[in-house]
């Protein structure tokens, strides 16, 4: 009976992981961070990040009510994830209307700095397409910046007791 409790929390673990780091990184790679196994804890990596951020939203979202900043960056939060999953990116965080996200890691991928540009440039054509829709409604269109680094950094799980997160600092 142990052993199958035992079984059946690790299981619960894994599904719990899976779910929870499928928000950060496309299903296929939360799979194979599961498969593989990687150090989360932490380790120095050659990796690329990538930083975005929208020009004049906080000007614009003064002048709308909250639900629809909300709604409206929900919809760009999901067209920009999209187009750093498909790259095999991995997204860290959403800071205000920024996001921070990163290539190479929790998986060694040798093409890192490529995906990461090739990411931006699609994060650059969802955009186009959603200002195109949005104009078309007679909403106004947004602007956004996108800068890539590549380095040395430290990547892993950082956090106290009562709450750890995975990301890179560097």
């Amino acid at each position: 009976v142990t052993c199958l409790l035992g079984l059946g929390a690790e299981a619960l673990a894994r599904r719990r992981f899976r779910d929870s780091f499928g928000r950060y990184v496309s299903r296929e790679i939360a799979a194979q961070v599961l498969a593989e196994a990687p150090a989360l804890r932490g380790e120095r990596r050659h990796i690329s990040i990538l930083f975005s951020d929208l020009r004049g939203f906080t000007t614009l979202s003064e002048s709308m009510p909250p639900d629809e900043v909300a709604a409206r960056l929900n919809e760009y939060f999901d067209a920009m994830t999209t187009a750093i999953f498909a790259h095999r990116g991995m997204v860290n965080d959403f800071v205000g209307d920024g996001i921070v996200a990163f290539f190479g890691a929790p998986l060694a991928d040798p093409q890192h700095a490529l995906n990461a540009v090739r990411g931006a440039a699609e994060m650059d054509r969802s955009l186009a397409a959603l200002n195109a829709r949005w104009g078309a409604a007679g909403l106004p269109e947004l602007r956004m910046g996108i800068g890539v680094h590549t380095g040395q950094d430290f990547v892993g799980n950082i956090g106290g007791t009562a709450r750890v997160k995975y990301t890179v600092v560097g």
